[in-house]
């Protein structure tokens, strides 16, 4: 009988730092995105890393580990619809947008919204009265908005026009 699919290990990590906390890393939060023959794939781990990795079916895949900030912990993490934009929203209910397309393919022409080069970031974005944000997604409005959708423990939910 033939197998409908087969599994395949395509990513080991091994961590950054030394001895245990390399070896005891564990995926926290996770994002995929595939867009025609392009792929992207985001994992955070309990060390404070990101490792990105991006490819294009027929080329080898390209990873990059990225050092996060220590005192803003990521709550969830999504991509845009293009897979050009990696957004992620923290505990201190901070947005980041990462240009993760241009970070891993610099050739690459994407219209830039934000910064293509570094990171950008948008301040506390719920305001005070104790709401933790739990999750995030990316809507790319039919009016060409973009906007950040937070879910919040309370069942509370924000809209947020990324571009202002």
């Amino acid at each position: 009988m033939f197998p409908l699919f087969e599994l395949a290990k395509i990513l080991k990590y091994g961590g950054s730092g030394n001895g245990s906390s390399r070896q005891n890393a564990t995926v926290r939060r996770c994002a995929w995105k595939e867009v025609g023959e392009m792929s992207q794939l985001a994992l955070y781990f309990s060390n404070d890393y990101l490792l990105l990795r991006y490819c294009i079916r027929g080329r080898a895949p390209v990873v990059r580990q990225i050092p996060w900030l220590p005192d803003q912990p990521i709550v969830d993490l999504c991509f845009d619809a293009t897979g050009t934009w990696l957004l992620v929203i923290t505990v201190k209910t901070h947005l980041f947008i990462i240009p993760v397309l241009t970070l891993m393919n610099p050739s690459a022409h994407v219209n830039q919204l934000w910064k293509t080069d570094d990171v950008t970031e948008i301040k506390p974005v719920l305001g005070k009265g104790g709401r933790s944000p739990t999750c995030v997604t990316w809507w790319y409005t039919l009016s060409d908005q973009h906007i950040a959708v937070v879910g919040t423990q309370v069942r509370i939910q924000q809209e947020l026009d990324l571009k202002y």
